[in-house]
């Protein structure tokens, strides 16, 4: 009698180490996990901080490549009215400054059509009414380029057409940068005149704060030079006329040159000329005028993106450590309650019982602790399941269809983990699963779970599924149905042979009279009715008749020691007969088994019969 308590107390100090390791191995995997995720994560986000750049900066080049087309066509409609006017017909002429008027009405950059003389005098302006004071513009910069018909700076702006740095009107005192070109005779040669179309920056900046995204993001649009035409944050510094200049030395100017020559679009990280800020900017080149944009992502909006992400990750792993941490506790507290209780058994004679209803309790209880081995397995797949969605939706960023339904995919994980932790802690505390009655789509759990588990059966076995009709929903959560459902193919899948198949099906079926079970069956005897039927089928060994009537009691299983816990098919059966139905097996040695839920069917409202119409 020693000799069995001396065995016993072996057992459960080896029982007490073996929660000892769960519980470190509760702790260790999520985390390994979450860290996995969190590195292809990382990664993925600044692949699309790079990816919006640079697609952000196509597009602000479209626009201003449309904004200064739309400026070249007013200075080529001026330029045509004028052709063959003499000076004196053109210096604050009504009929000009009405063309000049109707123009500027309909130009979107809103900063008002000049007319410059050969004397380097303003003729007209579309902001100013008749007569314009003449002032003297000598000094301006789109003066000087075209001072003399046919130079090198004409030619130098590509067709005459000359972009100037942001200054305040002569004619508004707006900040304003310019876009001219020469006033031609009938000839078509430039007759020392210039047109100029002005652009406020404000306009430019009320487009590029509709592109940004993130706190952080910045947009410039820069002269080939270094000159800051237009900016998003737009606040300029105080004492300047509006307008900045990058610096010489700055990487912005360097990726402009770069571009400039050699075209297309660059990255680079760089020093924010607005805040001082390193930012991620991606440049493109906005040919044929001399000019470039820029737009700026701030890494710590990409971090923030990343933390946005990773967090539902991180609080998943919590919780399934969480509870893996407490199914382990509980168990090695009631492990170590057990070990007491038979130090103080001394009389084999009147506690004989008494010691052996303590051990098979114990014996319960140390398969509570082996089913933490397996629920962190559960977990594991869970959070690959999550990881991969993660990935697809990061790979999907532009197309939301794919992106709701991968982020339905997480979702469902975390509902199928949360409910497998309920009904643990549940049968632990040994209180029945809580849950109000809720209505599940078997089609869908069908194909769910073969989506989930077609990829992972390994040994050569393919998971083939198939659903026959429309069928009705059953009084059962989606989350518990999926669930059983993979519990039963992961046993097939145990089950069958390599290079064989599994099989998922589901079918609608009509019980006129309650069946018995055949020789080689076994299950709950059902009512007559209407069920809705999912049965995975295997063609592994079978099972004996022996086997087959002990199949469905708790912790009875086939497999070997710590490969399963033998709830499997007691959850399921559950399942089955919380809906009204139950669980039913066909099986016979060397031919395969067949597991069947039948579930049975909600009714369905009927769809109201139309009324004929009288013609």
């Amino acid at each position: 009698m020693m000799r069995v308590r001396g065995g016993s107390m072996a057992s459960r100090t080896r029982t007490l180490s073996g929660h000892r390791l769960l519980l470190a191995f509760s702790f260790l995997l999520p985390m390994l996990v979450l860290l996995d995720i969190g590195v292809h994560s990382w990664r993925a986000v600044q692949d699309e901080g790079h990816e919006r750049a640079t697609q952000t900066a196509a597009l602000l080049r479209e626009h201003g490549l449309r904004s200064f087309e739309a400026q070249q066509d007013v200075l080529v409609a001026v330029a045509e009215h004028l052709r063959g006017l003499p000076w004196s017909s053109r210096i604050n002429a009504p009929d000009v400054h009405r063309f000049l008027v109707a123009l500027d009405s309909s130009n979107p950059t809103k900063g008002g059509v000049g007319l410059v003389a050969p004397d380097r005098k303003l003729a007209d302006h579309s902001r100013l009414d008749l007569p314009v004071l003449r002032r003297d513009l000598s000094q301006r910069a789109y003066v000087q380029a075209f001072a003399q018909a046919g130079t090198s700076e004409e030619r130098a702006f590509g067709g005459g057409v000359f972009v100037g740095p942001v200054v305040r009107s002569a004619a508004t005192g707006l900040p304003v940068y310019t876009v001219s070109s020469p006033t031609r005779d009938a000839s078509g040669r430039p007759d020392g005149g210039v047109v100029t179309v002005n652009a406020t920056p404000g306009f430019l900046a009320s487009f590029y704060r509709s592109l940004v995204h993130q706190p952080g993001d910045e947009v410039l649009l820069v002269r080939n030079d270094g000159a800051i035409l237009g900016r998003y944050p737009d606040a300029a510094p105080e004492g300047t006329s509006g307008g900045w200049a990058l610096p010489p030395s700055s990487a912005i100017a360097a990726l402009g040159q770069a571009v400039h020559q050699h075209g297309g679009a660059l990255e680079g990280s760089a020093l924010s000329p607005l805040d001082g800020r390193r930012r991620l900017y991606a440049v493109a080149d906005v040919a044929p005028y001399p000019v470039f944009v820029a737009f700026g992502v701030d890494p710590a909006a990409i971090r923030q993106v990343w933390l946005g992400r990773f967090a539902p990750v991180t609080l998943l792993a919590v919780l399934s450590g969480a509870a893996l941490a407490g199914l382990t506790l509980t168990a090695a507290r009631a492990t170590r309650r057990e070990t007491a209780a038979l130090r103080g058994q001394a009389q084999a004679a009147e506690v004989r019982a008494q010691v052996e209803e303590r051990l098979r309790r114990s014996e319960r209880v140390n398969a509570l602790g082996l089913m933490a081995a397996g629920l962190a397995h559960d977990v594991a797949n869970m959070a690959h399941t999550v990881q991969t969605s993660a990935e697809l939706m990061e790979m999907s960023a532009g197309d939301p269809a794919r992106v709701r339904r991968f982020a339905a995919l997480i979702q469902n994980a975390a509902e199928r983990g949360g409910a497998l932790s309920r009904r643990m802690v549940a049968f632990a505390r040994s209180e029945p699963s809580d849950g109000s009655p809720a209505s599940a789509d078997v089609a869908e759990a069908v194909e769910r779970v073969a989506a989930l588990l077609m990829q992972t059966m390994g040994g050569g076995l393919s998971l083939r599924w198939q659903v026959t009709g429309r069928l009705p929903p059953v009084r059962v959560s989606q989350p518990e149905l999926e669930t059983s459902l993979i519990n039963l193919v992961m046993n097939a899948r145990d089950a069958s042979q390599p290079g064989g198949d599994v099989q998922l099906l589901g079918r609608l079926e009509w019980l006129p009279v309650a069946p018995k079970p055949g020789p080689d069956e076994a299950g709950d005897l059902l009512p007559p009715g209407e069920y809705v039927v999912v049965e995975v089928v295997d063609a592994g060994e079978g099972m004996t008749p022996d086997t087959l009537a002990r199949v469905g009691e708790a912790f009875f299983t086939t497999k070997p020691p710590g490969r399963g816990t033998g709830l499997g098919l007691t959850m399921a059966r559950a399942l089955a007969q919380k809906s009204g139905g139950g669980l039913r097996i066909r099986s016979q040695a060397g031919r395969g088994t067949t597991v069947g839920l039948w579930l049975a069917a909600m009714p369905v409202p009927a769809e109201p019969a139309l009324l004929p119409v009288e013609q």
